[in-house]
């Protein structure tokens, strides 16, 4: 054989190499399109679920983003967005772990900081909120506003030496402010400093004798301190000329005039009080419960009851005029106008309600 000479087809190893390159190289560039086009649709998704989050298309965009935090918990975008969402579409127990996590990878953003402190309010989780607050400051010190609210937050969670302390930082920059020194003389009573409270009280009152707020904290502050016949004077004062604090004024009223013997007035202011808190109470679940005629008309009862003609007749005409044909509504006008002498307006309104004359 010529040495020259070569066979005429190759070897069958080196043929069967060739074929499995062949096919390893169609399944990765079979691969890498699979993956990319796999890809490049989530990423489609992501965007479109992105964009319908900041258009407000919540409903749209929950379950991808939710999907796509499952998998990749570090998309601060995606966080961010659902975060944002949640907080304007007011679900703050939704939006609190997203801004937690937010919280968690920069902690020093006010922003972040601030929705938070917002949802914690909502949900009126009040040590979370003052936490949240406090920190805040620390970015934004010259935020007054902040302050003070935080101040009222310290105060109610019982914390009166910090509440005090944010007071005092409060009052420099406006130290004759009359709100935030009646703030100061609550907090200094809270803390047991009736006197330091009493100087306060007593300034304010001779600045403004018709500082209700001042003359109703002075009242308490006497009747506290043993001195009930000082309380009364200023506490009448307050429950005949403050409709706002005529149900708070009352009660410290009739325990002051109880305690000077003072009984029937006692127990006359008591009733009185007993009956705004009814119908505060009447009044809030018709604001709950706009279109519960019932309730009007139970309300309007209670008023015409107690002497409060005037509104309780126009309470009854308003639910006439939602629903002309509501029996009670008439059955009731017609009692009123039995009662007050005038048979044909009662039978009219009988003869309305379907019932006999």
């Amino acid at each position: 054989m010529d040495q020259y000479a070569f066979p005429a087809d190759p070897q069958p190893a080196a043929r069967w190499r060739w074929h499995r390159l062949a096919i390893a190289l169609v399944l990765l560039v079979g691969t890498g399109v699979g993956v990319y086009l796999w890809q490049s649709g989530g990423d489609r998704r992501r965007a479109d679920a992105l964009r319908a989050c900041g258009q407000g298309r919540l409903a749209e965009a929950e379950p991808v983003l939710t999907e796509i935090l499952a998998r990749r918990p570090n998309d601060m975008e995606a966080r961010d967005a659902l975060a944002r969402a949640y907080t304007f579409a007011d679900r703050p127990a939704d939006a609190l772990p997203h801004l937690s996590k937010l919280l968690e990878a920069k902690p020093d953003d006010p922003v972040y900081l601030k929705l938070r402190m917002e949802q914690y309010g909502k949900l009126k989780l009040r040590d979370e909120e003052y936490a949240d607050a406090r920190r805040l400051l620390e970015f934004e010190p010259g935020n007054d506003k902040l302050r003070k609210s935080t101040m009222g937050l310290a105060f109610n969670l019982g914390r009166f030496a910090e509440a005090e302390e944010l007071c005092q930082e409060c009052l420099r920059p406006e130290p004759r402010d009359r709100s935030l020194r009646l703030w100061q003389a609550n907090i200094r009573r809270s803390r047991g400093d009736d006197e330091g409270a009493a100087k306060i009280l007593d300034e304010l009152i001779r600045e403004d004798p018709k500082n209700y707020n001042a003359l109703f904290f002075r009242g308490v502050l006497y009747d506290e301190n043993g001195r009930p016949d000082r309380a009364v004077p200023l506490l009448w004062r307050v429950y005949h000329e403050d409709p706002t604090r005529k149900r708070t004024a009352g009660y410290q009223l009739s325990l002051a005039l109880g305690k000077t013997n003072q009984h029937e007035d006692a127990r006359r202011v008591l009733a009185e009080v007993q009956r705004l808190r009814d119908i505060e109470l009447y009044t809030d679940a018709i604001k709950s419960q706009p279109d519960n005629l019932e309730l009007h008309v139970r309300l309007a009862e209670t008023l015409l009851k107690d002497g409060h003609t005037a509104d309780g007749v126009a309470l009854l005409q308003s639910v006439v005029s939602k629903d002309p044909n509501y029996a009670p509504a008439h059955l009731a006008l017609a009692a009123h106008y039995d009662k007050q002498g005038r048979p044909d307006l009662a039978a009219r309104h009988r003869q309305l309600a379907g019932a006999p004359r």
